[in-house]
Formats: C-alpha cells, structure tokens, sequence
C-alpha cells in the first residue's frame, strides 16, 4: 500500500488554521470530493478562547472537545480540560474502515498532546499505515518538523496560510487526484 499524500497546513496559533480547513472542506465537497476526518472548532467568550467543538466531516455532527472549564471526568491537558467521550469519538472514527474510503481525510490541530501520544494520536498512526489517499493535518508552525518526524512524513507538503489561498490549494489537490488516477490507470 502507498503511503498518504500529505499536506500540512499551518499558521500560527488562533492564526485561522480552522477556519482555512472549514472553507477548504466546503470547495472540496462542491467539487464532489469526499471529505472525512475532524475539524476542532474554536469556542470564544470575550474574546478569549474559551474551548473546541469536535466536528465530524462526514456527517456534520458536533460534540463538546475541550472548555477552560473543568468538568466532571473530563482531561486536564494544558490550560483546556477534554471531553474523554469526544477522544474516543475522534480517534474511533479515524480507525473506522469507512474512513479509508474518502478521497480526502481532514485532522485539524495536531499538537503538543498528541506528539505524547494523547488525543489523536492513535487515529493518526493508523491513518499514516493504512491510508493512501490524501491526508491533510493541521499544526502550528512551531510544531511542524517535530510532527514530520515523529510521524515519519518526510515528503509532506507544507502550506502555510499566509501564502497560499484556499482556491489555489482545493486546485492542487484536484490536481494531485488527476495525476494520482493517471498513474493508477
């Protein structure tokens, strides 16, 4: 099996990461793309962040990921306290077998947490061995060397959000799906 095509998207932290996936999504499935994967959608109150909603891109489903408010059984990790029942959520739709078969699988913020081996981290090991389509993972850009080789994904292509519009990526990516069906057949 190919390994994924990787493209890493990324921008400094509350940079507009999301919000670049959210559109690209959108154009994706306007061209008749399937998408899968999560998007963590920022909460603010008073212009402070105030947690993450898990949104699965398959069927629009939204749950509760992490708030700076502790919550019964919930897991401190930083300054947020995360929704266990949203991990194992996340991580079983990633190691599901219907997920293998998108075009495109999205994982929005890949962090610090889950270079420990915390939050996605298992749905993406699983992606990085049994996936061949397109992977596209969103990480800070502090964070991007230490993603690529924690992951072992050497060949990545990095798209930083202040050079690279929406509309021009959703172009590679229907490119990139063009040559790889080209090779393929």
């Amino acid at each position: 099996m190919n390994p994924p095509s990787v493209y890493i998207i990324t921008g400094k932290q509350g940079g507009g990461k999301t919000s670049f996936l959210s559109t690209l999504v959108n154009l994706l499935k306007e061209n008749s793309i399937t998408v899968g994967g999560i998007l963590a959608k920022g909460e603010w109150v008073n212009d402070q962040r105030s947690g993450f909603q898990l949104v699965d891109l398959s069927t629009g489903q939204h749950m509760p990921l992490a708030s700076v408010i502790s919550k019964k059984n919930w897991i401190p990790l930083g300054k947020f306290f995360f929704n266990p029942g949203s991990i194992s959520y996340g991580n079983t739709l990633l190691t599901r077998e219907e997920i293998l078969k998108k075009t495109i699988i999205v994982l929005d913020e890949i962090g610090p947490f889950d270079l420990q081996g915390e939050l996605w981290a298992n749905g993406l090991h699983k992606l990085r061995n049994n996936y061949s389509g397109i992977l596209i993972l969103s990480v800070r850009t502090r964070l991007v060397r230490q993603v690529i080789r924690h992951w072992k994904l050497p060949h990545a292509e990095i798209i930083n959000i202040d050079r690279v519009t929406v509309e021009d990526l959703v172009e590679r990516l229907k490119e990139c799906l063009k040559n790889g069906i080209e090779k393929k057949g």
